[in-house]
């Protein structure tokens, strides 16, 4: 089935989002190794606290400015993304697809992706798992949220292994990594993970990381 969104783009205009001031979770647990007050719980970062240390060689504080590892944030990103805790964004176009497919059965995430791209929805990619969520009320991936600390350390050692053993210049994709994670911790979510490579490859890849993560 095709739709056609032009009536959407003449009535709606792209505004910028109006951001609220996020709340942090019900069991917050917070962190100040970065400089920032961070809750190692949701990954919410107050900038309105900083850290303070204090100089052993004279009288003076000093700021520690710092900024989280951008890797291991986009990493933490990538995991909201799929685990949709991360909502798609209510755009017109992307609500009403919703609603034209509301409780229909889609086989898999590549059938889903097919059909976003058949509508003009490609920029929506990202919202995937929280697209899926909203059309058939089941959630593919699912991680604890007190298990992402064990997620971020495992990928920060992936990345180490990386440079010490000089497999190559930059990472694997983010899902291959992940897909390697959800398996190494018997996540089943692994077979729901959308991943743009052909089997040989991948395989290569995961023992790749197997031999350099397990041995």
């Amino acid at each position: 089935m095709s739709y056609n969104f032009d009536e959407f783009d003449e009535i709606f205009n792209d505004k910028p989002n109006i951001l609220e001031k996020s709340k942090c979770c019900s069991d917050p647990n917070y962190s100040y190794d970065y400089g920032k007050e961070c809750c190692t719980n949701c990954g919410l970062i107050n900038g309105d606290v900083e850290n303070f240390c204090y100089n052993t060689y004279n009288d003076h504080s000093t700021l520690i400015i710092k900024y989280p590892y951008k890797r291991t944030v986009y990493f933490k990103q990538k995991l909201d993304l799929i685990t949709a805790n991360t909502i798609y964004k209510r755009n017109p176009k992307v609500v009403y697809f919703i609603e034209c497919n509301k409780n229909k059965k889609i086989k898999s995430i590549y059938k889903l992706r097919k059909v976003m791209k058949s509508c003009g929805l490609n920029k929506y990619y990202k919202y995937i798992y929280s697209i899926y969520e909203a059309i058939t009320n089941n959630k593919l991936i699912y991680i604890r949220r007190n298990e992402y600390d064990l997620y971020v350390k495992q990928f920060r050692k992936i990345e180490e292994l990386f440079v010490k053993h000089k497999v190559r210049h930059n990472l694997y994709s983010y899902n291959v990594i992940i897909y390697f994670l959800l398996r190494l911790n018997n996540n089943e979510g692994y077979k729901y993970l959308h991943l743009p490579l052909n089997k040989i490859k991948l395989k290569k890849k995961i023992r790749a990381l197997m031999s350099i993560c397990l041995n």
